[in-house]
């Protein structure tokens, strides 16, 4: 288990799962008790599974805050004169 890859999302691992990765061992977060960490084999070919999600996920996430930083700025401001 030393040289096993510990994942921490679930997410991670179903897809790993999916590519035909299994899981080979599972334990409680010692830091959340609520999740799981989800343990594979330490292969070379796991670890570009590994690099592919992380770059979607960061592209992913960098296409979400580029389309928030147009919300609300057509909007247009109150005035607040009017109850004064």
């Amino acid at each position: 288990m030393k040289n096993d890859i510990p994942v921490y999302s679930s997410k991670l691992a179903k897809i790993l799962c999916n590519k035909g990765y299994h899981i080979i061992d599972l334990a409680i977060n010692k830091t959340n008790n609520k999740s799981l960490v989800f343990f594979f084999e330490n292969k070379e070919e796991i670890w570009q599974a590994i690099k592919d999600y992380e770059t979607i996920t960061k592209q992913y996430k960098q296409q979400i805050k580029e389309q928030l930083k147009g919300v609300g700025s057509n909007v247009p401001k109150r005035d607040n004169t009017e109850n004064q």
